[in-house]
């Protein structure tokens, strides 16, 4: 199975309830957001900048 599989579940769960969850996790700053100006989810802009990113993962010495 692939992760774009795994992933669509969760993805179309925080769009649907994305309101719910902000409001739930992070209820100050969800009150300084005006809802009414709606919003636009940008999963497949991240996803394409991520993939240019070079990642580089640092250890603790």
């Amino acid at each position: 199975m692939s992760n774009d599989e795994y992933d669509s579940p969760w993805k179309d769960a925080i769009e649907t309830y994305f309101q719910e969850c902000i409001e739930f996790l992070f209820p100050v700053a969800a009150e300084g957001i005006d809802w009414n100006r709606g919003y636009t989810f940008l999963d497949k802009a991240v996803t394409a900048s991520r993939s240019r990113c070079r990642i580089r993962a640092y250890t603790r010495i």
